[in-house]
């Protein structure tokens, strides 16, 4: 297989697994909402073990990636100019603001139909708080905290500042380094790799104080990684010969910090920031080194009909994967905690099955549609 093609290969290969992590991470990171009543599992020990296992391994993992993916392919194969960069804007409009929009709109019209009294059994609706003032209607696209649904029971435990659809703050922030590229571009042109180890020390050094920094966190990540990509993309930087040099490192760090991660969780709290830092970088060269391996192995081929699904999964699974367990709490009346995390890896399939089957229909019956709710054909 041509570096080339492995390169582009590899890099869809990862589509689909970087959307199911961050549904695992979201399906398993937090306590449910029952009737006014926040489920939380610190007395359930399989549970426990479960969610810890998730935030050492996954956690924060797949969103760097994606940023990175972002960069490299921005300036993949162009020169980029004035004419360019606006031609970029038009097509991004379509890619990322239209579904940004949409989909948050979507999961505000989702809240309020489940606020009527019928859904209040698999719903936290009726501890619900909102607002249909301007500046909170407004603030939904920023930040939901700000936004015109507060709910005084359940908190989600995140740091940043999230939109509404808190998933898409990977969108809105791309968005906002993709305003930034001609100054990206001028920094790739005289700083080099330079830029790239200062934002990443800078990105490294934030990552200890995410609550204080907030969405300057945030936006440090969306530009190192962007940056990093944009890097490798620019200076035509041939990333199957480059991450390969790391490929025993990646594959013997990145599980070694994870069971690290797991250990200062539970003893070192303190430790938890760097090995995580760390690990999200080793996590990126250890992706892309075994998408790469498995393709150039044999092992397994891209299927491009679940990797073009994977951004749809994306930007709709927190509309319903919350529900979902709601749902499978109050049917099955789980007993004991093993059972508890029975449901959760039941909530996490069914999930991601009724989101590909809607995907697959849509795509079937309603293709404009899909192609302009996701823009992406």
């Amino acid at each position: 297989m041509r570096q080339n093609n492995l390169r582009s290969q590899s890099l869809d290969l990862l589509r689909f697994p970087l959307a199911l992590v961050v549904l695992a991470v979201h399906v398993f990171g937090a306590g449910i909402n029952l009737n006014g009543n926040l489920i939380a599992f610190d007395n359930m020990p399989i549970y426990k073990g479960v969610n810890i296992f998730v935030d050492s391994f996954l956690h924060f993992q797949s969103v760097p990636i994606y940023f990175f993916i972002s960069g490299f392919v921005f300036f993949l194969g162009i020169e980029f100019t004035r004419e360019k960069y606006v031609q970029k804007l038009k097509n991004r409009v379509k890619t990322l603001l239209i579904p940004y929009i949409i989909w948050n709109l979507i999961f505000v019209c989702f809240k309020l139909v489940s606020y009527v009294s019928i859904f209040n059994g698999v719903s936290s609706s009726n501890n619900y708080v909102f607002d249909f003032s301007v500046y909170p209607i407004l603030m939904m696209f920023w930040d939901r905290s700000q936004g015109f649904i507060v709910d005084p029971v359940y908190q989600v435990d995140m740091h940043g500042i999230y939109p509404l659809n808190f998933p898409l703050w990977f969108v809105r922030d791309l968005m906002i380094v993709v305003l930034l590229t001609p100054v990206i571009f001028w920094f790739l042109k005289r700083m080099k790799h330079c830029a790239v180890l200062s934002l990443g020390t800078i990105w490294f050094l934030m990552g200890h104080f995410p609550d204080f920094f907030a969405h300057s966190y945030q936006i440090v990540t969306a530009l190192f990684f962007f940056y990093w990509g944009a890097y490798m993309s620019v200076n035509n930087r041939n990333m199957i010969t480059e991450f390969n040099r790391y490929f025993r490192l990646s594959i013997i760090l990145y599980p070694l910090l994870g069971v690290l991660h797991v250990f200062a969780t539970l003893y070192c709290p303190a430790a938890t920031a760097t090995i995580k830092s760390i690990n999200i970088v080793v996590g990126l060269l250890f992706a892309y080194n075994l998408s790469a391996w498995l393709l150039s192995h044999g092992v397994c081929k891209v299927n491009s009909a679940l990797a073009s699904s994977s951004f749809f999964i994306y930007i709709s699974h927190s509309i319903i994967c919350n529900q979902m367990t709601r749902f499978l709490l109050v049917l099955l009346k789980p007993a004991s905690d093993l059972c508890i995390v029975g449901i959760y890896v039941m909530s996490f399939v069914s999930t991601v099955s009724l989101l590909l089957l809607m995907y697959f229909m849509m795509k079937k019956h309603t293709p404009r549609l899909l192609t302009f709710i996701t823009g992406r054909k």
